[in-house]
């Protein structure tokens, strides 16, 4: 996501050898007949400042791969602010908003704090006009996960309740929800 240049023309040889290296897997995906093409992880300074650039991309993969194409943006900014959603099949979000930003909340604020996410989610799909899905979410089995997610400290008190009551907030959270169409459970390591 940090991935950022100084000047127009380095972006534009950034797009050259990224387009030649995705064209590569997209062929790839249709040799083996993958059903998902993802084009792109949180790439949050080019799609924010180049979205026309994703978008020739996302046509171009369609010209050898057929099945749905969708990119994964970081959670917030990039993904409220997608502006190439009508060249994908579905906006995959990586879904790290914090539950809670408190130490000790309860099972029905977990669950408010899921609610204000896919609200916001919801938002975004009716904007879009495309479905979504979750191309990361989770929790880490440590003390709190439900503030930042995305983090990896060294060291965290490990908590398996703690991770429990999230995924358990954020499987009620999703239920009936006709825009959602799948997610992707993140790996924590041990």
């Amino acid at each position: 996501g940090a991935v950022d240049m100084q000047n127009e023309a380095d972006w534009n040889q950034f797009f050259i050898y990224y387009r030649r290296w995705i064209m590569h897997y997209a062929l790839l995906a249709a040799i083996h007949d993958f059903d998902h093409f993802c084009i792109g992880v949180e790439f949050t300074n080019a799609t924010l400042k180049h979205p026309e650039q994703w978008r020739k991309m996302a046509n171009d993969v369609r010209h050898i791969y057929a099945g749905y194409v969708t990119y994964a943006a970081n959670w917030g900014e990039e993904a409220e602010k997608i502006a190439f959603a009508d060249a994908l099949d579905y906006v995959g979000v990586n879904c790290y908003y914090p539950l809670s930003d408190k130490d000790n909340p309860t099972d029905a604020e977990l669950d408010a704090g899921v609610q204000r996410i896919m609200e916001k989610m919801t938002e975004l799909a009716a904007r879009i006009e495309k479905p979504l899905v979750f191309t990361e979410v989770g929790f880490r089995s440590v003390k709190a996960c439900w503030k930042n997610p995305h983090e990896e400290p060294n060291g965290a008190p490990a908590s398996e309740e703690d991770q429990a009551r999230c995924y358990q907030a954020m499987f009620k959270g999703l239920e009936g929800l006709s825009w959602f169409k799948g997610k992707y459970w993140w790996k924590w390591p041990t």
